[in-house]
């Protein structure tokens, strides 16, 4: 009984003692907390970032199959279908896909591979990834659902009940009929990683008595309570083909070099964390290691004492944990759409899972923790009279007789690195936010806004049509019509149009004429891992597998070669289609002179023609098939074939009138499905939007690591000027003045920025060029540029608080008189 009181009143003083440790400790509490607070708020985001990129890219994944099942398997059997059915381990009910047929030659089509597909249980596995659905899934067999992207495309009024008719193949036959369905839904597809989820034409099931076709997808889930053991169960049981494709999707999960990625970001500011805490918490050790040795003296216990020490951390979680939380989740739904928005297209606001909090609490607490226990491990292994006589820096001084080089820069140099480890972690967290801030603004600078649009385009407006071959487009449509070509080149401020019309053809391939040509190709193929077309497969076939383009250019094209050209050609004679022209994309190694045979597609005309030139001609998006295109004047190229599809319409202006021709073009152009637009305009807008977002995601990480290091060398130089008060005192004690050991102190955070700045300008630029190399071989455009003004600025804003911020630290601790900081323990 006496026991139990003397425990109890042992543990209540012990509760005492360790609850006037923490009042004690205000300060240090006050600034362990803050540093903790921005720990917490630094992981939340950046699990927050994390996990919305991944929780986008597996939606968006999702949404290319067309279903959220976790398994996915091509033509399942009637017996496989049933296993599925009768096991207790699969989630019912079962996701099925049918491929009824396909759209073929619908006006605005524009060569799109449309299918029509039959989906049991749509609303179940698919209707969580559409947007704003309107009405329902089909259910009658005379009813449709299509995307709001499709009905654009078709020109049809989004309004529930519509009649719509289409030309379909059923079964895949080429056989077209009419059929007239009504709209029973729509929806908004919102995935962008391609358009296969959005050219869909979804009918009923009850369609499928009139068509007896075998399923084409099957998806299944496991029950709630399952695992992974039991889905390769079910696997294995389906018996599956070789010719059975199976998919796996993500569901959510994170792949492995997802979470290594993300490990490794929150492993860095955890690493950062903890120093910053560990400093803090260094900055005290001297007085702490001296009151606790005055406890192990009156017979304290290292069991007791370390619920001392533990005390005061649960207190400062208790106060940083929530608060830092509360404002990392505030603050991530801010700065993930920020950072998010303008780089990926449809994201447009941020989720928050319940495990980001949980995750970002646990590691908080993790170093929280840890630099707590380094600090009891610490106070612990110091003897009661050692701990009574203890001073960091007297246990490491050095002492050294020698007078020389005793300036003030040296001796600042000397206290600078007193402590390696404590330097390397300040200089490394400002070299890395330098070097941040000097890939960024290179990156920034070099993606020139001229440079980028002149490298997509070398005119004002370009239009193309995608109804032709050069589209590899099976149906050809003259999307420009008489009537938009006059109401074009009548728009106010055009001073250049120019054509490009495309003829589908097919050639007769011949040794005498395209040996060589064959020669070159098959060496290019081969340099690119390609095994070489045997040429007797074009001779026998040549309309489908030796065909190409014949192209219509305007006279300037001619006029711009002549300039430049060793071989003028005559302007007159090309007009008139006396001859061709090859060009430099794919005609190397056919030679002037030598006579070409084409045939025209569809009509098998056939033509000869000699070859006068080869004309660099740009790709401009154009599509063809082996053999090499043929360049003719657009005078003449309605003569091979009336009526020759217009590809492409390039419009050049005056300054003045680009946004004004811009304006009227989209509004002539926007109701054709089948047109797409390039215009300089819209290119700088696009660049100036992902430059914008490049911009805040660098001022972000900048800032955040600047801070980082800025923490870390508060930390330091407060340590450093804390543990040495006697020293200095001494120093004044012998004549040196307040003034002196001030210029001492900042001469030793000066240091610290010359370190930093010869890594960034050094090392950092080095890596600045690499980088940026890496960056302008994949983007293939971009001047690199070094950011000397920005750079500089960027020194000077580390070196102001590398001065005034030791300089602070002194002053506060010097406050006391020399006889007070000589007695201190």
């Amino acid at each position: 009984m006496r026991h139990g009181k003397r425990l109890i009143k042992t543990q209540s003083s012990v509760q005492i003692v360790a609850q006037r440790s923490f009042h004690n400790s205000r300060a240090t509490n006050r600034l362990i907390a803050v540093a903790a607070i921005i720990v917490v708020i630094l992981i939340t985001a950046t699990c927050s970032v994390l996990f919305n990129l991944q929780n986008f890219s597996t939606l968006q994944t999702l949404k290319s199959y067309g279903t959220t099942t976790e398994i996915i398997f091509s033509n399942p059997s009637t017996a496989q279908l049933t296993k599925l059915e009768e096991s207790n381990l699969v989630q019912k009910p079962l996701y099925t896909s049918y491929r009824l047929g396909r759209l073929i030659g619908n006006p605005g089509q524009s060569g799109l591979s449309i299918d029509l597909w039959a989906v049991e249980n749509w609303d179940t596995w698919s209707s969580p990834l559409v947007s704003n659905l309107q009405g329902r899934y089909p259910v009658e067999a005379g009813e449709v659902m299509l995307s709001t992207w499709l009905l654009e495309r078709f020109e049809i009024e989004p309004v529930i009940g519509t009649e719509i008719t289409f030309s379909v193949g059923w079964d895949d036959c080429d056989a077209v009929q009419e059929e007239t369905f009504y709209l029973c839904g729509f929806y908004t597809d919102t995935s962008y990683i391609d358009t296969t989820s959005k050219q869909k034409v979804f009918l009923s099931a009850a369609v499928l008595a009139q068509h007896e076709l075998p399923a084409s997808i099957a998806g299944f889930s496991v029950s709630a309570g399952s695992g992974q053991r039991d889905l390769n169960q079910v696997i294995n049981q389906l018996g599956l083909t070789e010719q059975q494709t199976v998919t796996v999707l993500s569901a959510g999960k994170m792949s492995l070099q997802d979470m290594v990625l993300a490990l490794a970001v929150i492993l860095f500011f955890m690493v950062d964390g903890f120093l910053i805490i560990f400093n803090i918490n260094s900055i005290s050790v001297t007085k702490d290691i001296q009151f606790y040795g005055l406890l192990k003296t009156i017979g304290i216990s290292p069991k007791q004492l370390k619920r001392v020490i533990y005390y005061r951390m649960a207190r400062i979680l208790l106060m940083a944990l929530p608060a830092g939380l509360l404002l990392g989740c505030i603050i991530t739904q801010w700065i993930v759409p920020l950072l998010l928005g303008n780089l990926l297209e449809g994201f447009t606001q941020a989720n928050l899972h319940w495990a980001v909090p949980v995750v970002s609490a646990i590691f908080s607490c993790a170093i929280v923790f840890f630099s707590f226990a380094m600090t009891a491990r610490k106070v612990l292994a110091v003897s009661p009279m050692a701990a009574l006589r203890y001073t960091e820096e007297g246990i490491k001084r050095k002492t050294s007789r020698s007078s020389d080089h005793a300036t003030m820069p040296w001796m600042g140099l000397r206290n600078a690195f007193r402590h390696p480890t404590k330097a390397f972690f300040v200089i490394g967290t400002f070299f890395l936010s330098g070097v941040t801030f000097l890939l960024c603004m290179t990156v920034l600078n070099g993606l020139s806004v001229d440079e980028y649009v002149n490298f997509n385009t070398a005119h004002d407006i370009a239009l193309y049509n995608h109804m032709s071959r050069a589209s590899f487009s099976p149906q050809e449509e003259q999307s420009f019509t008489p009537e938009i070509i006059a109401q074009l080149q009548g728009i106010e401020g055009v001073e250049a149009f120019r054509t490009t019309k495309v003829v589908p053809i097919y050639e007769q391939y011949s040794e005498e004429v395209y040996g060589d040509w064959y020669q070159i190709k098959s060496e290019f193929e081969k340099s690119n891992g390609v095994e070489p077309t045997d040429p007797q497969i074009w001779i026998d076939n040549p309309s489908a597998a030796f065909w190409g383009l014949l192209v219509g250019v305007d006279r300037d094209v001619i006029t711009a070669y002549n300039q430049s050209a060793e071989t003028p050609v005559d302007i007159d004679a090309f007009e008139r289609g006396e001859f061709l022209m090859t060009t430099g994309m794919n005609g190397d190694g056919l030679h002037q002179g030598d006579m070409i045979t084409f045939f025209v597609m569809d009509t098998d005309q056939q033509f000869q023609l000699p070859i006068r030139g080869q004309l660099p001609l740009e790709r401009d998006g154009m599509n063809g098939g082996a053999a090499p295109w043929l360049v003719v004047s657009n005078k003449v190229i309605d003569q091979y074939r009336p009526d020759a599809i217009i590809y492409s319409i390039k419009i050049d202006s005056k300054p003045k009138y680009e946004q004004n021709i811009l304006d009227q073009v989209m509004s002539l152009t926007e109701h054709i499905p089948a047109i797409s637009r390039t215009s300089k305009i819209e290119l700088a807008q696009s660049l100036a939007e992902v430059k914008d977002s490049l911009s805040k995601l660098s001022i972000f990480l900048t800032v955040v690591l600047f801070s980082i290091g800025i923490l870390n060398f508060i930390n330091t130089m407060s340590a450093n000027v804390l543990n040495r008060q006697r020293e200095f005192a001494a120093m004044e004690a012998v004549g040196a003045t307040k003034r002196q050991v001030c210029q001492l102190v900042v001469w030793e955070g000066f240091w610290y920025f010359v370190s930093t700045m010869i890594l960034v300008l050094t090392f950092g630029s080095v890596a600045d060029v690499l980088l940026f190399g890496l960056i302008q071989n994949s983007l293939e455009f971009g001047v690199f540029s070094y950011p000397v003004l920005p750079l500089v600025l960027y020194l000077l804003a580390t070196l102001i608080p590398c001065g005034i911020i030791p300089s602070g630290i002194y002053r506060k601790v010097g406050m006391e008189s020399i006889i007070q900081r000589l007695r201190e323990d």
